[in-house]
């Protein structure tokens, strides 16, 4: 079948032509980024009534063609009353126009993504704050808009209302059946970057000593405030992306717990940019996953996206991190 101008159909032709205006979010980044930077999309979705179009590629984490989202979660039609494509018709979408901002046109938006960002992040920001609609019929998220995400009870409920795939739920039900078995737990996410750039991370591993000793720290003390007010000995489950992190807190928290799970080399950089992250994809919405599992969940740092969902969507407390501890320069590269 072909359109009017005599080009064969495309996938996603009939879903923009009967919803018109919608948002598209593309994002390529970690799974935390990409899922908070959604939930601010869908905010602005919602305030001014249009459709979203979800595009998680080309993610590390899956092949060039696939749609990250719809390899995590079964895509929704219609998410908390906004209509939504989310599936792997976004590789081949037909896209309408004009765009807001007006750096994209529907040349670069056919094109393949590319791990980069366009557009002024700030004024993004600033409209996903506001609700204000605006006159183009597209409005294209490409960077990282996760500080306008809804407030936790509100993110919360949209998280909930998705369907996380089998595969991971079935994971993540075995490994706290067999490790966690009724105990308490302290839940630790450790943020390294592993040599990557990472922002404004890096101003909490300036010393990284003193970090370390930090949240061993707080790990011993929620372990003891567990002791207060639970049966049996709290288990201390920890999730981070360095090798040299997860070996170091195993000498000053002994029997902690951890996932097996491949890391790159020390100083490699991150996890999910790398060649290899598709084999890290199971292994990093599990531990995502675990961290909603615990009683007690310490973030380090505190603003970390990939434990947002520990946070947000657990029952237990989320305990405030040691402070940054200054005092030596970072290593060359960071900032």
């Amino acid at each position: 079948m072909a359109d009017r101008a005599g080009r064969p159909a495309r996938p996603g032709a009939d879903w923009a032509r009967n919803h018109g205006r919608y948002v598209l979010a593309r994002r390529w980044s970690g799974l935390g980024d990409c899922l908070v930077s959604l939930l601010a999309a869908h905010r602005y979705a919602k305030a001014t009534g249009r459709a979203l179009v979800v595009d998680w590629r080309p993610s590390s984490y899956a092949p060039p063609e696939r749609n990250l989202f719809a390899l995590v979660f079964e895509p929704p039609g219609v998410w908390d009353g906004v209509p939504v494509l989310a599936d792997d018709r976004v590789a081949d979408f037909a896209h309408a126009g004009p765009c807001w901002p007006p750096v994209w046109n529907m040349i670069g938006l056919d094109a393949a993504p590319d791990q980069g960002e366009r557009g002024d992040a700030r004024a993004a920001a600033a409209l996903v704050e506001s609700g204000v609609d605006v006159a183009e019929p597209v409005v294209v998220f490409d960077g990282c808009i996760a500080p306008q995400a809804p407030p936790a009870d509100v993110a919360r409920r949209r998280l909930l209302s998705l369907r996380v795939r089998e595969t991971f739920a079935a994971s993540v039900a075995d490994f706290r059946a067999a490790r966690f078995a009724g105990r308490p737990v302290v839940g630790v996410h450790v943020r390294h970057g592993n040599g990557g750039v990472i922002g404004d991370h890096a101003r909490w591993w300036i010393n990284p000593g003193a970090a370390m000793l930090a949240i061993s720290d707080t790990i011993r003390a929620a372990v003891d405030e567990l002791r207060g007010r639970c049966e049996g000995p709290a288990v201390v489950f920890v999730a981070t992306d360095s090798a040299e992190i997860e070996a170091t807190l195993r000498q000053l928290v002994p029997g902690m717990i951890t996932r097996a799970k491949a890391f790159r080399p020390a100083g490699a950089g991150e996890l999910h940019r790398w060649a290899g992250s598709a084999g890290g994809l199971h292994d990093a919405m599990v531990e995502m996953l675990l961290l909603a599992e615990v009683d007690v969940l310490l973030r380090y740092p505190p603003g970390s996206y990939y434990s947002y969902w520990g946070a947000t969507m657990g029952h237990g407390t989320t305990l405030a991190p040691p402070a940054p501890v200054p005092g030596s320069v970072p290593r060359p590269g960071w900032h």
